[in-house]
C-alpha cells in the first residue's frame, strides 16, 4: 500500500485543505511539488465537470457530490490518506498496526473490559470451531485486514443446519470446515449480536452502526462527527458501498437519510426491505453511551493515534466496539450534513490537531509513501524534471 499526497492544480479556499496543502509545499522540495502537482493532475483527469477537474477530484467523487457539496471545501477521499497519516503514526506499518489487525484490536478491547462481541481466532480446527459456533444461534465470520465490509459473512441456525445471509444452506460439519480454514488464514469468528429495538425494522439484516470520530487535542479527548449507518437489505453489513444508509446525529437525533442510486446520492424516505418510515430515528441515551465509548477506547487503547474513526454497534445490549479506523472516510459526514468538512466541528477539530503537529512531521511527508503492508515496496522510475509540468501552480 502506498500513501500519495497529490496536489490539486488550484486552491479553493478552504481553511482544512489549503492549510494542509500549504503546509506540505512550505517543506518539499521543488522535485517534490512537481511530483505532487503531476499526481493531483492525474486525479482529475477524466472528470468531466471542469471545476472537479481543476480541484482534483476523480469522477466517480464528482458525481456523487455534485448539488449536495461545494467540491472546493469537500475532502475527497484521495487526500484524506495524507492527511491522516500524519495524525496516526502508529498506524504504519499496517501488518501491526492495531486498527488494521482484526484479531489484534478484538483481544487489546477485551483487555481493556470495552464492550465488544464475543470473538473466536483459534485454534484453528473444525472441531474447536464447531464446539464455538454451536453455542450461538447466530455468528458473523470477517477476514483479517479488511475493510468497507468485503468479505464479511453472517450465519444462523435453521431447522436442519445453518444459513448464511443469501439463504444458502450448510451442514453444520461442513460449514465448521469452512469457518476453520477463515480462522487459519487470519480471520475471526464473532457472535452475532441483536439490534436495539428501536432500530431493528430499519435495519433488519445488519447491526446498525454509530461512526463516531474521537480526537486527541492537546491533553484532551473529544468526539465529533457522528453518523448513523443502517444495513440496507438482508446484508450483514451497513456499509454505503455495498447498499447501506447513513443520516447525521445531532442531539441524539438522525436527520435525513442518504443512500445511493444509479452511483448518485439519494434521500430516502423508507427503508427499501422493510418500508419503514425513516423520519424522526431518536438515538437519546444510546448516541451519548457510544460517544463515552469512544473516548474510553481512544483512552485505553489509541496511544499513537490524533484520531480515530470509530464503528460502535448498536446492540440491544447497548453500544458496543466493531472497531477502529485509522483512516476513517468522509464522504457520508459531508453528504450527510450536506457541505465541506470544514464547515463542521469534526473539520475544525482535523485543522486544529493538523496545525500542532511539529515541524519535522510535516518534513517528513513525503508525496509517496511506503506503508510496508504485505508486500516488498515497489521500484519506482527515476523521477525526470522533464516529465511532469508545475505551470499554473502558484507556489510561495
Amino acid at each position: 500500500m502506498i500513501t500519495t499526497r497529490p496536489l490539486p492544480p488550484v486552491f479553493g479556499g478552504d481553511p482544512l485543505l489549503d492549510f494542509y496543502h500549504e503546509q506540505l509545499l512550505r517543506h518539499w522540495t521543488p522535485r517534490q511539488r512537481a511530483l505532487a502537482a503531476g499526481l493531483g493532475k492525474l486525479a482529475g483527469r477524466g472528470t468531466r465537470d471542469t471545476r472537479c477537474r481543476a480541484l482534483g477530484i476523480p469522477e466517480d467523487e464528482a458525481r456523487l457530490l455534485m448539488g449536495i457539496v461545494d467540491p472546493a471545501h469537500y475532502l475527497s477521499q484521495l487526500y484524506r490518506r495524507g492527511i491522516h497519516r500524519l495524525l496516526n503514526p502508529a498506524a504504519i506499518p499496517l501488518a501491526s498496526s492495531l486498527l488494521k489487525d482484526k484479531r489484534s484490536f478484538a483481544t487489546a478491547v477485551a483487555n481493556a473490559g470495552l464492550p465488544a462481541p464475543e470473538t473466536f481466532s483459534g485454534p484453528a480446527s473444525p472441531t474447536a470451531v464447531a464446539a464455538w459456533f454451536e453455542r450461538h444461534g447466530e455468528i458473523v465470520a470477517k477476514p483479517n485486514y479488511s475493510s468497507r465490509g468485503r468479505g464479511v459473512a453472517r450465519y444462523r441456525r435453521i431447522a436442519q443446519g445453518w444459513a448464511d445471509s443469501n439463504g444458502t444452506r450448510f451442514e453444520a460439519g461442513a460449514l465448521a470446515a469452512h469457518l476453520a480454514r477463515v480462522v487459519s488464514r487470519g480471520g475471526l469468528l464473532q457472535k452475532a449480536l441483536r439490534t436495539a429495538p428501536r432500530l431493528s425494522d430499519i435495519s433488519p439484516g445488519a447491526l446498525p452502526t454509530l461512526r463516531v470520530h474521537t480526537f486527541r487535542l492537546g491533553g484532551t479527548l473529544v468526539a465529533h462527527g457522528l453518523v448513523l449507518r443502517l444495513g440496507g437489505g438482508s446484508g450483514p453489513v451497513d456499509n454505503f458501498s455495498r447498499g447501506g444508509l447513513a443520516a447525521a446525529v445531532v442531539d441524539g437525533a438522525a436527520g435525513d437519510v442518504i443512500g445511493k442510486a444509479g452511483g448518485r446520492v439519494v434521500c430516502v424516505a423508507r427503508h427499501p426491505a422493510t418500508g419503514v418510515s425513516l423520519e424522526h430515528i431518536a438515538l437519546g441515551e444510546l448516541a451519548d453511551a457510544a460517544v463515552r465509548l469512544g473516548i474510553a477506547a481512544h483512552a485505553a487503547i489509541g496511544a499513537g493515534y490524533g484520531l480515530i474513526g470509530w464503528d460502535i454497534g448498536l446492540g440491544d445490549c447497548g453500544p458496543v466496539l466493531i472497531e477502529g479506523n485509522w483512516n476513517p472516510g468522509h464522504q457520508l459526514t459531508q453528504f450527510t450534513n450536506a457541505c465541506g468538512l470544514s464547515a463542521l466541528a469534526v473539520g475544525r477539530a482535523y485543522l486544529q490537531a493538523l496545525e500542532a503537529l511539529p515541524a519535522s512531521a510535516w518534513a517528513d511527508a513525503a508525496p509517496l509513501h511506503w506503508d510496508g503492508q504485505y508486500l516488498p515496496a515497489p521500484k519506482l522510475a527515476p523521477l525526470s524534471s522533464q516529465s511532469i509540468s508545475t505551470a499554473g501552480l502558484q507556489i510561495d
